[in-house]
């Protein structure tokens, strides 16, 4: 972004979780998008907001890491490194107190006191957590299928467009139903990244308009999300900022999402644009630099 607001150069590449894939480093893709985005310009750069998935709340983010990454692409100065909720709230919210919720192939709801992070909710991974998530729905779906396909319970069309999803990934040879395929879908499963099981959260929300047992699955993961936002005691007329791909896009599961919060009379701001919302944030920051 120039000094007038303007979008000067744009790039987008594969999500990244700091606490999982970059302990040791910023993953590749990470510098990829940025030198994309740069275009080499990167002495021309005078502010950095960097917001990531991982980055622990309440403690010292890893602008060391992200500053030697800048400084490989001309970028001179230190960034502003932070957790992606509160990134989120800051951009959307201001200086304002309120919730924030991010929901995508993780999830983490939070509550800010005039833009400070003062306390989350879930966001403990794929393991322990994220419930409600892309990965705990696509994760719900594969459970189904798998009681389906050996026996414990009864067909559906779910199964089957789940099946059919693997398949066409080349993950399991055949879409077919049958107990002898079990352990090539867990096979397929453990060896590959969890943005397979994730992405299947797209596969249960397109199918739950005709199929009651995807329905049930969205709802599910609508009331761990909402949830979570109850755990943090939401007062009426405060402000709730959503986020991440499971919220800022039409589908069963956001829409389940916002019918709570109005009956909670929050006030929601859908946070469709947080890397412009960054770049804002970043331009921000010149004059107290330049002061």
């Amino acid at each position: 972004m120039d000094a007038a607001g303007l979008v000067i150069h744009r790039a987008e590449g594969e999500g990244v979780n700091w606490l999982t894939t970059a302990r040791s480093g910023v993953p590749e893709n990470i510098e990829r998008v940025f030198a994309r985005a740069l275009d080499g310009q990167g002495r021309r750069v005078a502010a950095t907001v960097i917001g990531v998935a991982g980055v622990l709340p309440f403690e010292e983010p890893p602008t060391r890491a992200f500053r030697q990454m800048l400084l490989a692409l001309d970028v001179t100065h230190d960034p502003v490194v932070m957790n992606d909720l509160e990134l989120l709230f800051r951009s959307f919210a201001g200086w304002r107190s309120g919730l924030a919720q991010v929901a995508g192939t993780g999830t983490i709801a939070a509550r800010f006191s005039e833009s400070f992070l003062t306390r989350t909710v879930d966001g403990y991974g794929p393991t322990l957590g994220d419930s409600g998530s892309g990965y705990w729905l696509g994760r719900e779906a594969l459970r189904l299928a798998l009681r389906e396909v050996d026996g414990r319970a009864p067909r559906s069309g779910l199964s089957q467009i789940v099946l059919h999803h693997l398949t066409s990934l080349g993950l399991i040879p055949s879409s077919e139903v049958c107990p002898d395929h079990v352990w090539g879908i867990v096979n397929a499963i453990d060896s590959g990244p969890r943005s397979v099981v994730a992405d299947l959260a797209r596969v249960v929300i397109e199918a739950a308009a005709r199929l009651p047992e995807a329905m049930s699955l969205v709802a599910g993961a609508a009331a761990e999300l909402t949830g979570s936002l109850s755990a943090l005691d939401p007062q009426p007329h405060e402000s709730l900022v959503l986020g991440g791909s499971l919220l800022t896009h039409d589908n069963p599961l956001s829409a389940a999402v916002m019918s709570w919060a109005d009956q909670q009379q929050l006030e929601v701001t859908v946070g469709r644009d947080v890397a412009l919302a960054a770049a804002e944030l970043a331009a921000a920051e010149i004059p107290s630099r330049d002061g």
